[in-house]
């Protein structure tokens, strides 16, 4: 049985396969990407506290945490224009959720920041 000889001893003429033209390969289709070339821009998404229903963000009601002045145990409050400083919660225009985020103290554990 012939031995195989090292690398380093072989030939470096020996035949090697011919090397294939390479396919391109076809692109991912992103559906955001899709979407926003259909649109023309990106639209922001945001989840509703109660219900977990992903909305557009101008769809939704915006609610901040009351600052320290306001006391601990106020309320959360509304922000119409979307710009007060604070952690942001979102929440939908259907009755129900209204009403159980009235209920919801959810917000005063996610107070990022805020001291109490």
């Amino acid at each position: 049985m012939p031995t195989r000889l090292p690398n380093r001893m072989r030939s470096p003429l020996r035949r090697q396969p011919m090397a294939r033209a390479k396919e391109p390969k076809p692109k991912r289709r992103n559906s955001t990407r899709m979407d926003e070339a259909i649109r023309g821009k990106h639209i922001p998404l945001r989840t509703c506290v109660i219900c977990r229903r992903r909305f557009a963000k101008r769809e939704l009601l915006r609610y901040v945490p009351p600052t320290d002045a306001a006391g601990a145990g106020a309320a959360p409050v509304p922000d119409e224009r979307q710009i007060l400083p604070g952690r942001g919660f979102y929440v939908c225009e259907s009755p129900e959720c209204r009403e159980r985020f009235r209920k919801f103290g959810g917000w005063r554990r996610k107070r990022k920041g805020v001291q109490e």
